[in-house]
């Protein structure tokens, strides 16, 4: 006796059934009926998806027992009528008809399961800007430099960030060290000028800072351009003789005083120019609380209305920013004078201690002339001194 075994099969999808029905039922195996539902969960939500299978053998198996071993209880002599075919059973026929979408999508689902998975598409190559990103290396290395220049970091992230969110996707192109060039100068502080009728300008430095050369450039810069002008040094007769000597040759007035009673005459001297340079005695030791104290003491007699101070810019991190805290202490710093830029020494630093203590840039020296070589801080020139 032929049957035809159907069998139910559960799962989440009809891809992972597959593999048992062909191997419990054959290749051919037909799909009877499918449903699908949901199992588990409370109340009908946070089931699980799930779908029951009714499958068949394509071909009829035999019964439990080998056809010879059959006994027909009521045989009653005739001849044994061959078994029906399949093709023609008309019942099975039209139990095939009615499965038949679901024969097909058996057949589909496993030839896509054989067939080899497809190559990924190539994107069409596009004509439209690409926005390069900013390289990790890039970044540290401009982080880096701003660092060892003494640029506050908060400073130095809001450059970078400028970079990477507001310049980079405008100008993809170009070198990310020159976009973040461009930002520090904006945070750099630059001043030249003054608002009052008269310009007193107090000049202080460490020794060999150049601080007596730059208060000569400055009387010759002003004197040349039809200002009056009048100097004072701070330091002794005999010390007083250099400033008198770089601006030899200038119709400016010279005078000297080494206290706090000269200091006020000179003042009284020289209350008709229209620019007055007090030259002060070098800065030479921080631990020498005396010397700076007296120091201090003459430049407030002078009553300036700017101090410069001088910073090398090739100056020690360390030693430079002791030397600001000191005099700063001392005095009130208004502006940073930059020295010997034409060494080739640059590191940035006096530009770091500038946006690190909020003092603007005055002027930059150099060379060794001094009737020239000196020029209005440029905010473009000071940030190259820390991003070259």
């Amino acid at each position: 006796m032929n049957t035809f075994e159907q069998q139910t099969y559960r799962g989440e999808s009809l891809e992972e059934l597959l593999p048992q029905i062909r191997s419990e039922l054959g290749a051919d195996a037909v799909i009877v009926r499918q449903r699908e539902g949901i199992i588990g969960g409370v109340g009908g939500f946070f089931g699980k998806k799930c779908i029951e299978i009714d499958a068949v053998a394509a071909t009829p198996r035999a019964a439990a027992l080998p056809v010879r071993d059959i006994v027909d209880a009521y045989d009653t002599g005739d001849p044994v009528q061959p078994a029906p075919v399949l093709d023609e059973n008309p019942l099975l026929e039209a139990l095939l008809a009615q499965t038949s979408p679901f024969s097909t999508q058996l057949v589909d689902a496993l030839e896509a399961q054989a067939a080899p998975a497809p190559e990924p598409a190539t994107a069409p190559a596009s004509t439209d800007v690409v926005v390069k990103r900013t390289r990790p290396d890039d970044r540290v290395a401009v982080l880096g430099e701003l660092a060892a220049a003494g640029v506050p970091a908060e400073i130095a992230d809001e450059v970078v960030d400028e970079v990477d969110y507001a310049l980079r996707p405008f100008e993809p192109d170009t070198p990310f060290r020159e976009l973040a060039r461009r930002s520090l100068a904006r945070r750099i502080q630059v001043a030249h000028g003054w608002k009052t009728p008269r310009r007193t300008i107090a000049v202080l430095g460490l020794p060999g800072s150049g601080r007596t050369l730059a208060a000569a450039r400055l009387c010759a810069a002003y004197a040349s351009a039809g200002r009056s002008v009048g100097a004072i040094s701070l330091e002794s007769a005999r010390a007083s003789i250099r400033l008198a000597e770089l601006t030899q040759g200038l119709d400016v007035e010279v005078t000297f005083a080494d206290n706090r009673d000269l200091v006020a005459k000179a003042k009284r001297t020289l209350a008709d120019c229209d620019v007055v340079v007090v030259d002060t005695p070098p800065i030479a030791n921080r631990f020498d609380g005396a010397a700076l104290r007296r120091t201090a003491g003459l430049v407030e007699a002078a009553r300036p209305g700017e101090t410069h101070l001088l910073l090398p810019v090739g100056a020690d991190p360390v030693s430079a920013r002791r030397h600001v805290n000191t005099v700063s202490r001392a005095v009130r710093l208004s502006r940073l004078l930059l020295t010997h830029d034409d060494h080739g020494d640059a590191n940035g630093v006096a530009v770091g201690l500038s946006l690190a203590t909020r003092t603007p840039v005055s002027f930059v020296a150099f060379g060794d002339s001094p009737w020239t070589g000196l020029a209005p801080a440029e905010p473009d020139a000071l940030a190259r001194m820390v991003l070259a």
